[in-house]
């Protein structure tokens, strides 16, 4: 009779020592895991701030030629409106690159 005990004693100390086993094997996995999330994102949030920044900077250029064009319509600007025009659509095409390139790295 004690060594049927002894038995189920070994067999739930083993199943119990294989759980905590198991348990200490997903975690290394998941602290892994979580690593290498948190380094993703900090990559992708600096490449953002860094699109963005681009952005905000080109963004006022873009609507000061605009409203520069309006001047231009009416005579009251020193540029004319095929000079707007072309700076205008090169300060849009330097936008749609910086999209580009967010879209890319992200």
């Amino acid at each position: 009779m004690s060594q049927y005990l002894s038995k189920r004693v070994d067999d739930a100390v083993l199943q119990i020592v294989r759980q905590a086993l198991e348990k200490i094997k997903g975690s290394a996995k998941d602290e892994a895991i979580k690593t290498q999330y948190e380094k993703t994102v900090k990559e992708k949030k600096e490449i953002y701030l860094s699109i963005k920044q681009k952005m905000d900077k080109e963004q006022p250029v873009l609507n000061k030629l605009v409203s520069k064009e309006g001047r231009a319509l009416i005579g009251k600007s020193a540029f004319t409106i095929d000079v707007l025009n072309a700076s205008i659509s090169a300060t849009k095409e330097q936008l749609g690159g910086i999209r580009k390139e967010d879209t890319a790295g992200i």
